[in-house]
């Protein structure tokens, strides 16, 4: 399963040009799938994560609305990470709740629905609930956004436009609770038309999110080794 690798350079028709070329975007990355094999490949670099909705704004986080969605007076944090060849989304805890299920929805462009299917559930293996029900992880294999194959092919799907912007994820997040009071449902945070004022929302259920791609450091190859020469064999 993949989903659409057309790429959504998005931040130009979502913000305009010119706060798309005025990206504070800082020089730095997650090594973990930097070795001698990924030598100077640009990778997704977990430090850039931005929010195109609200003012390209860097976080590591979104919030999760518990209950009602309009005052968010319930809520907790999903946060969100490279790790390896994956994207990870973390369901923080909420005091007082268990987790019973957690889904998410991720595509390149908007969704059609308001609600749209997830293609990454605790159903289906992508998010496991841990054992306590306080939080709940989801992992989302690289191949699974683009295209499948050799590592460094799934790399360079990800990082299209190579060491700068790579694409843009529009997300809808879901989760199923219990609490003192029954079930209760969970759906991320409506984004601000006006951060970080946050005096007016816009009507989409989905939140965006943008990252870039940095190269891997350079690693040179090992020297040769020394030229080997045969002993001096003694004179007779």
């Amino acid at each position: 399963m993949f989903l659409s690798s057309t790429l959504v350079v998005a931040l130009f028709t979502l913000l305009g040009e010119s706060s798309a070329s005025a990206l504070p975007l800082s020089k730095r990355w997650d090594t973990t799938l930097c070795t001698a094999d990924t030598s100077g490949v640009p990778i997704p670099d977990a430090d850039n994560f931005q929010l195109p909705l609200e003012n390209l704004r860097q976080d590591m986080c979104w919030d999760l609305c518990v209950g009602d969605q309009a005052t968010c007076t319930t809520k907790t944090k999903i946060c969100y990470d490279f790790h390896g060849p994956n994207l990870i989304f973390t369901y923080n805890a909420i005091s007082g709740y268990t987790y019973t299920e957690a889904d998410i929805w991720l595509g390149l462009s908007a969704p059609v629905s308001a609600t749209p299917t997830p293609q990454y559930t605790t159903s289906n293996g992508f998010c496991t609930i841990s054992g306590d029900q306080t939080t709940v992880s989801c992992n989302i294999p690289y191949d699974t956004i683009v295209p499948g194959g050799a590592l460094l092919d799934v790399l360079a799907e990800m990082c299209p436009n190579g060491d700068r912007e790579g694409y843009v994820f529009y997300l809808y997040t879901n989760a199923q609770l219990t609490g003192a009071s029954g079930a209760v449902s969970a759906t991320g945070r409506l984004s601000c038309t006006d951060y970080p004022a946050c005096t007016s929302y816009y009507p989409n259920t989905y939140w965006v999110l943008t990252y870039r791609c940095t190269k891997c450091p350079y690693t040179p190859p090992p020297p040769p080794p020394p030229p080997t020469t045969d002993p001096e064999l003694p004179r007779p």
